[in-house]
């Protein structure tokens, strides 16, 4: 879940998030994105980029991944948990670039889905106008109501960020405007859920960085976000591999006549409190400060 950070091409392991059974809504959830390529090559990256370029990347990092010990030397070895064969997921960087090039490669390297273009659309197709016909399953972030506003933005934090103060983090602000763009994103994310959730029930995805912007609002407001919504009935929040795999089960005429609404259509039994905070809500801290470990 990432935008506009000038770093390579995004890989994605998905890990779940667990919990309640569900019908057919997902809430789609990135656990891991890894980045590759320096900097420098980003803007040539996103264009220019044929798909023997993109190939070359993918196997760069695979190796990357796959040798880390070995290149940094590291005894005795870690176990990192998974190696590059776990990880079927793509993001480009600013979500940008010539797909038609990179689904290609993408899908020669075992790839299953990608979350790179953000097409006018909700529930999630094989290939998109802008990739050209493909395999892979496109798992869109969506252009949602700014809650309170009567502007869209794109349902990631940095855009948020952006439109708050233009994500200049490195400003301080008072502790009440930092409560205000708090709330601000968790209620458009509850007004994005429950659009679907009372809507066409199509899986709904966050982009969030590994950051605390703002003294952590976005990272916050996901957080409440989750344990709020969660638990609701017929939701499940999952990873973006758990999606696909789920896509994948279910019958192609079957996803079609969901994508025409063709269903009993949902009244949420405890709709949000717009405008009111989640009690109880994890807050994150940030990596580089965990917290004390209690006696």
């Amino acid at each position: 879940m990432k935008i506009a950070q000038t770093c390579g091409v995004r890989r994605m392991i998905a890990r779940s998030l667990g919990t309640p059974r569900i019908n057919a809504l997902r809430v789609a959830a990135l656990a891991l994105i890894l980045c590759w390529a320096s900097t420098g090559s980003a803007a040539r990256m996103k264009w220019t980029f044929t798909a023997a370029d993109w190939g070359q990347e993918i196997d760069q990092f695979d190796k990357m991944v796959d040798n880390a010990n070995q290149t940094n030397n590291i005894s005795p070895p870690v176990d990192l948990g998974f190696t590059s064969k776990d990880i079927v997921g793509s993001r480009t960087p600013c979500l940008e670039g010539n797909f038609k090039a990179l689904y290609p490669a993408l899908a020669q390297h075992g790839f299953r889905y990608d979350t790179s273009p953000t097409p006018d659309t909700t529930w999630p197709r094989r290939g998109a106008p802008v990739t050209g016909p493909s395999n892979l399953w496109v798992f869109p972030l969506a252009f949602v109501p700014f809650h309170g506003t009567n502007r869209h933005v794109l349902s990631m934090d940095y855009n948020l960020c952006f439109v708050h103060d233009g994500c200049n983090t490195s400003r301080n602000y008072p502790a009440a405007q930092i409560d205000s763009w708090r709330q601000q994103t968790l209620d458009t994310y509850r007004q994005y859920f429950e659009s679907s959730y009372t809507g066409d029930r199509a899986p709904i995805s966050l982009g969030n960085h590994f950051e605390m912007w703002n003294d952590g609002a976005y990272s916050e407001a996901l957080a409440a976000f989750v344990a709020e919504t969660c638990r609701k009935p017929e939701v499940r929040c999952v990873s973006y591999l758990d999606l696909a795999n789920w896509l994948d089960s279910v019958p192609a005429d079957q996803l079609e006549t969901w994508r025409h609404g063709q269903f009993p259509h949902y009244v949420d039994p405890t709709p949000s409190a717009y405008g009111q905070p989640v009690a109880g809500a994890p807050v994150p801290y940030p990596a580089t400060a965990p917290p004390t470990p209690q006696p």
